[in-house]
């Protein structure tokens, strides 16, 4: 099976839309004809919902050039007023994502749709299915959507693009709570970074259990995943303040566990891949000391410098001949083209 994972990261999601723009064009494909799962979180779960409905990575490169900054304005308040502010309030408000996601999408287009869809290229048996990770909090549960892909997955068919797009990006102090209503009862949720902002496992979990024939915890047939992150930021601690409240840890307290959830889940599957001797391909800029660099850093100069950081590692990673191109080969079954 071929499994597509695209990691959360705000305005990061730039670099995955370039890599995931450079492959197609570097190997005259579609993506979406050559995957059998796609599992996205946050931006990632915007991408792998746009890749689903037939988007091209250049247009969602548009989409998030057009629209990053005004979802994360990089003007506002300065200083006391905004530190105050985030004491109380999320840092932006959601009605730009939402009137971008609605105009993206359309408001009426659902999950069922995209199982729906038909794509004339397709080079694979099964249809697409998508996992979009969040967190119901008005539960304190996990939650991943999924188009019906199986016979027992009826449930969150009737969710609207948009709404889903809402709820796997709803990210704790940037964005507001995402509630969304489904059959007249309101439902709240938040980002789904918090628990798999590297979605590797959860499309890998997801081929598990509805590709295998019998009850053998061992697929049936080989897993290719190509997992595509974005930039890294630097949460190291330096000043030596061990006694730390919440004003100190401030936003650190959020990014630190989803990065290290997205490298733990990246060791995981690196090592569940080799020893099955399965192709794994993980596609992330390698240093995280990038000034400027964060996940709302919409500025114009920041923006440029992350598409030029993608451009520069996709394209070192597929140069003619390297290891890099031939896993991606194999993955795309492009072995001697």
């Amino acid at each position: 099976m071929k499994l597509l994972s695209i990691d959360g990261g705000g305005i990061k999601g730039l670099y995955s839309a370039i890599v995931l723009d450079y492959i197609e064009n570097y190997y005259d494909i579609k993506i979406i004809d050559h995957v059998d799962v796609i599992s996205g979180t946050s931006i990632g779960g915007i991408i792998a919902i746009a890749l689903a409905a037939g988007n091209s990575p250049r247009s969602i490169i548009n989409f998030l050039l057009n629209y990053g900054p005004l979802i994360f304005p990089s003007k506002g308040i300065g200083g006391f007023a905004r530190l105050t502010k985030s004491l109380f309030f999320s840092k932006y408000n959601s009605t730009i994502l939402k009137k971008a996601c609605i105009d993206f999408f359309s408001e009426d287009a659902c999950l069922n749709d995209l199982f729906n869809k038909e794509y004339p290229d397709r080079r694979r048996s099964m249809k697409l299915s998508i996992c979009i990770p969040s967190v119901n909090i008005s539960t304190g549960k996990v939650k991943v959507f999924k188009t019906p892909h199986s016979d027992e997955l009826f449930l969150d068919k009737g969710y609207k693009l948009w709404q889903v797009a809402l709820a796997t990006s709803a990210a704790p102090y940037y964005l507001p709570i995402a509630k969304i209503s489904k059959e007249n009862i309101d439902e709240k949720y938040i980002d789904g970074g918090l628990w798999g902002n590297n979605p590797s496992l959860v499309a890998f979990t997801e081929a598990l259990t509805y590709s295998n024939k019998s009850e053998s915890p061992i697929p049936d047939e080989s897993m290719d995943l190509l997992s595509i992150g974005n930039i890294p930021e630097n949460l190291g601690i330096t000043r030596n303040i061990l006694n730390r409240g919440l004003l100190l840890w401030n936003i650190k307290l959020v990014l630190l566990p989803l990065s290290c959830q997205a490298e733990s889940i990246h060791n995981m599957i690196k090592l569940l891949f080799t020893k099955n001797q399965w192709n794994y391909i993980r596609i992330e800029h390698a240093n995280s000391n990038i000034p400027g660099v964060k996940l709302d850093s919409s500025k114009r100069k920041n923006m440029d410098l992350i598409q030029q950081l993608a451009l520069s590692d996709i394209s070192n990673y597929v140069s003619a001949n390297t290891a890099g191109d031939k896993k991606i080969r194999q993955f795309f079954n492009l072995e001697g083209k």
